[in-house]
């Protein structure tokens, strides 16, 4: 059983909402131990019901006045009954996914030493008075720490009762109680561990806003040099500041991404699955990401989701090396060393791209074109970094999307001129009518983001509405990353008539589901792409200014505009030659398998160490 210990400070949705999270998701059986701090809201009143309901299941303490966290955790550590043989010492202000607990419980009960399991956490040190936390993030295998942080801290029932859990002489107010737990923990020969991808979501300090006078700059700094004294005195750290430990730390430089993770398009796909991948292969470093927007969605969202979380930044630090991979690109400087992940799929580059990438110590790109290009426009220091697939998720066995007797083409990307779509239909209606046993899936990608007003999807239904079409089916809606694979399972083939792409993410997603591949040559997918996994359509290289790109610019560049005919013929062939479709499939999802993550990290790591 486990026991979770919460305590509540006018916060009531909070609450509700947390405890309905481990009531409903949690793989033990719970007890809840629950401290009304206070509050001047329903919030006793509420947990008087669920008492009522669950009587077995909820121990409610209230106290009248507001005893912060750090007491009030203490007051439930002293009062609770009948606890578990793990303890959960929780925020209120957090919320968990389903079965949280059995890696965790799993991962503790096979090391004996393990004392408290958290989310995140740091080291401490200090120089005098001025007391520093380096982070420490999970990567993808659990770490030591000297604290972890008080939103979650899960706890073994040994460990619990080893605690002291009652200070008299150490009031830290509002700040320190994880410190003073995890030190405690270190003391008694115990172990802090981070674990990745701890599957919850904090939702923020929600205590900032009712007790900011407790919080300045002052109260903090005062509060750090009590913890100081007080443990240095009783002996639980040494005279530097550092809890007494048999293994010595091992210092990390941090890396800080920069970008868009838990987001549906391409760019946060290669951010999520190439940072943690960096972590799990190098342990030298600690590896951060720091989104630059509010449009991160839930991690659950996403199979790396969680594990994409626990690296989130914890401190405003100097960090040994940024890598920056978002768009529009930043450009501003950083002290730190400055890694720009930046594709560009045309000929030149606009000249504000030039002189930032050119003050990058280094430019990762993702394919041998994009290289080409950026030589060929004097940037030094570029890098190919290629994409990967996530295997586990890409993959020819499941259900599919769309279910059809007809030969099915697919479509994955934004109405946009570069992408092709135009090429696409045209070719799509020369070559079939409605009379043919073929159909076209489109899944229409960004046109309600970052591609809206520049689609040409009203045409396109127009077009496929007349009654001698041949066959046209869109997938309007945003689709879940976990739908994708079944949506490429759906085709035979895919095509994607580009012209220009720096990679094209979606040929490898489908060749890992065994579809085999229509692409536009002399671009970022001949990396990967070769007769024997599909079909390049050969192009025509076609001049054109930077103003008819949207940059601001006059400037020449070039795209490769694929040529129609040969688009045609090679539909009508693919549906005529079914099994030669299926061998290439074959060969196709042989190929994506050697295009993991792990081996695009395993090149960003070489990349970086060039650096030192």
């Amino acid at each position: 059983m486990i026991s979770i210990f919460m305590i509540a400070y006018n916060s009531l949705n909070s609450t509700m909402r947390a405890v309905e999270s481990f009531m409903t998701r949690t793989h033990e059986q719970v007890k809840f131990h629950l401290l009304d701090n206070g509050s001047q809201d329903d919030t006793w009143e509420w947990m008087s019901a669920l008492q009522e309901k669950f009587p077995q299941q909820f121990e409610i303490f209230r106290s009248d006045r507001n005893l912060g966290p750090y007491f009030g955790k203490k007051f439930l550590s002293d009062h609770s009954t009948d606890v578990g043989d793990y303890i959960a010492i929780v925020d209120n202000d957090i919320e968990v996914f389903l079965n949280w607990d059995v890696p965790i419980i799993e991962f503790v009960s096979r090391h004996d030493h393990v004392g408290v399991v958290g989310a995140q956490g740091f080291d401490i040190e200090y120089a005098g008075d001025e007391r520093k936390l380096i982070a420490v993030y999970p990567g993808a295998v659990p770490r030591r720490a000297d604290i972890i942080t008080g939103f979650v801290h899960l706890m073994t029932r040994d460990c619990w009762e080893a605690v002291e859990r009652v200070s008299p002489d150490f009031a830290p107010g509002y700040w320190h109680e994880d410190d003073d737990w995890c030190v405690q923990v270190a003391f008694h020969g115990y172990q802090n561990w981070v674990f990745p991808g701890f599957r919850l979501v904090h939702y923020g300090s929600q205590s900032l806003q009712r007790v900011p006078d407790m919080l300045s700059l002052r109260t903090q700094q005062e509060a750090s040099l009590t913890f100081q004294k007080f443990w240095t005195k009783y002996g639980f750290i040494d005279v530097l500041g550092s809890p007494r430990r048999v293994l010595p730390r091992i210092e990390r430089p941090e890396v800080v991404l920069e970008g868009a993770a838990l987001q549906s398009h391409s760019l946060a796909t290669v951010n999520r699955n190439l940072l943690p991948s960096m972590a799990r292969c190098d342990e030298t470093r600690n590896y951060s990401w720091l989104p630059l927007d509010n449009r991160e969605e839930p991690p659950q969202n996403y199979t790396q989701g969680f594990l994409m979380q626990s690296h989130l930044m914890q401190l405003n630090s100097n960090p040994w090396a940024v890598i920056r991979h978002s768009y529009p690109p930043r450009w501003a400087g950083t002290d730190s060393r400055v890694i720009m992940i930046q594709p560009w799929e045309y000929g030149g580059v606009p000249t504000q791209w030039v002189e930032g990438l050119m003050a990058a110590q280094q430019v990762w790109v993702p394919s041998n074109r994009v290289k080409e290009i950026y030589e060929e426009n004097q940037i030094p220091n570029v890098h190919v970094v290629p994409n990967g697939v996530d295997t586990q998720l890409y993959q020819p066995q499941g259900s599919q999307l769309i279910s059809s007797e007809f030969f099915t083409f697919l479509f994955v990307g934004g109405f946009i001129h570069r992408k092709g779509i135009d090429i696409l239909i045209q070719a799509y209606f020369k070559a079939f009518t409605r009379a043919d046993p073929v159909q076209l899936v489109i899944r229409d990608f960004g046109s309600q983001s970052v591609y809206k007003n520049q689609n040409m999807g009203d045409q396109i239904d127009r077009l496929s509405a007349l009654s001698h079409a041949p066959r046209i089916r869109r997938v309007r809606e945003e689709l879940a990353e976990v739908q994708m694979p079944a949506l490429y399972r759906s085709a035979n083939v895919l095509v994607q008539p580009f012209r220009a792409e720096g990679f094209c993410l979606p040929a490898l997603e489908a060749m890992a589901c065994g579809v085999p591949v229509i692409v536009t040559d002399q671009a970022g997918a001949d990396d990967f792409v070769d007769d024997t996994v599909g079909w390049k359509i050969p192009s025509v290289r076609q001049s054109c200014q930077m103003a008819e790109l949207g940059m601001n610019e006059n400037k020449p560049s070039y795209f490769h505009e694929p040529k129609i005919d040969m688009l045609v013929d090679t539909l009508r062939w693919t549906i005529s030659h079914t099994e030669d479709v299926a061998r290439k499939g074959q060969a196709a999802l042989q190929v994506a398998k050697e295009w993991s993550w792990v081996k695009s990290a395993q090149r960003a790591i070489d990349t970086l160490n060039l650096l030192l």
